[in-house]
């Protein structure tokens, strides 16, 4: 059982990093949707969004989470438009 409480620390720890990361990153998007407005630029960027994920698969040691990682960051774009619409929309 010891071994597993240090597992469950260590996610714990990783946790504590995404989260931080994860608001670092919707500030910043915060910071483009307030572009995107003034400039009136569309929200949406489909190719951008292949970028992204080619990159960041090309960066994963381990390829057998590549779907997992496609998912994880396709849902974190999917959250990223979310806010982006609601503050071009003056909806947040």
């Amino acid at each position: 059982m010891e071994l597993l409480e240090n597992f469950r620390k260590e996610i714990d720890m990783i946790d504590a990093e995404l989260v931080a990361l994860f608001e670092r990153r919707m500030d910043v998007v915060l910071q483009v949707a307030a572009f995107k407005k003034a400039n009136q630029v569309e929200v949406l960027h489909q190719n951008r969004e292949q970028e992204i994920l080619k990159r960041a698969q090309k960066r994963l040691q381990n390829k057998d989470y590549t779907e997992s990682l496609t998912e994880f960051l396709t849902m974190i774009m999917d959250l990223s438009k979310k806010l982006q619409k609601a503050l071009i929309h003056d909806e947040k």
